[in-house]
């Protein structure tokens, strides 16, 4: 998903499977034409009106998307920066603070955990499928986000409920000081990290981060507007010569 997307209350939603047969081959590989429907307008529109928490899930567990392509959805989330400056909303800096702390999670959190010999077999897969099923979540939160029409009010499908099931098995931790829109997933990473930090503790002072990740995303915007306003100088400087 590259571009803003926009589109019509009343616009009729069809989702689109990712295999045509009712067999899913297991593969230690996702295809690429599963990664792009991850990262695609229908799907977002699809869990806006008709969330389902199995549907995602199933997607994993079938290996549809296989959890050893989390490195390529990461990419993806990582690459939405650009565009979600670009579609800048009011939701901007929610988003960008998802995208932080997802990517934060993964390389400071995940990969050494992954590329430890400190779990169970059993630990590590149920670990490893938790954070690919997330991982495509925040995907599709971030087309969520950059569409100008989303409705916080009647489209907003990552809320504590929509979790409730899969938090259960997981640690309760302490969130604060996030809005309702970004808390649930902060809440998920949070208790990732406790349970990764059980069998692996990682001294995260060692690990290079800025303050917040909302200065990160303050940062980001700034920079962005500064090039709109030298662009902007240098084209009235151009049309002067001219």
């Amino acid at each position: 998903m590259g571009a803003c997307s926009s589109r019509g209350k009343q616009q009729k939603l069809t989702s689109q499977p990712v295999s045509n047969s009712g067999s899913v081959e297991q593969q230690s590989a996702t295809s690429s034409k599963a990664l792009e429907y991850c990262d695609s307008v229908s799907l977002s529109n699809q869990m806006r009106n008709r969330p389902e928490s199995s549907f995602l899930e199933d997607m994993v567990s079938k290996q549809q998307i296989h959890p050893e392509s989390i490195e390529q959805l990461i990419q993806r989330i990582e690459s939405k920066t650009e565009i979600l400056l670009r579609c800048f909303t009011e939701n901007t800096n929610s988003a960008m603070v998802i995208q932080r702390k997802m990517i934060d999670y993964y390389s400071d959190y995940y990969q050494p955990y992954i590329s430890s010999a400190n779990d169970t077999p059993q630990n590590k897969d149920w670990i490893r499928n938790q954070t690919c099923l997330l991982t495509i979540e925040v995907l599709i939160i971030l087309n969520c986000l950059m569409d100008k029409n989303f409705d916080e009010e009647t489209e907003l499908w990552w809320t504590f409920e929509y979790y409730q099931r899969r938090f259960e098995k997981l640690p309760v931790v302490a969130v604060d000081n996030f809005k309702q829109i970004i808390q649930p997933i902060i809440y998920y990473l949070e208790s990732l990290k406790v349970l990764i930090c059980k069998s692996l503790p990682i001294n995260i002072q060692n690990h290079k981060s800025i303050e917040s990740s909302q200065a990160l995303a303050d940062q980001h915007l700034k920079r962005f507007y500064n090039g709109m306003i030298l662009d902007l100088g240098k084209s009235a400087e151009e049309k002067k010569i001219n």
